[in-house]
């Protein structure tokens, strides 16, 4: 059982680092994403996209 719990553990750090990883590494994509479907003039990307910043946003203030 101490072994399970231990590989557990390992999992959930592992899971936990790759989550901030994720969330602080190139934490400028979402934006120029946005940013290029403005440019296009694509109001359907641009809502799309608008969305998904702000909630890569929202994952940024909530890690800090």
């Amino acid at each position: 059982m101490t072994k399970k719990t231990r590989d557990l553990r390992r999992q959930l750090r592992k899971a936990v680092m790759d989550h901030v990883s994720d969330s602080f590494l190139e934490t400028n994509v979402p934006l120029l994403v946005l940013i290029e479907a403005a440019k296009n003039g694509n109001e359907k990307e641009v809502k799309e996209y608008a969305q998904v910043f702000r909630e890569h946003a929202n994952k940024l203030i909530e890690g800090i």
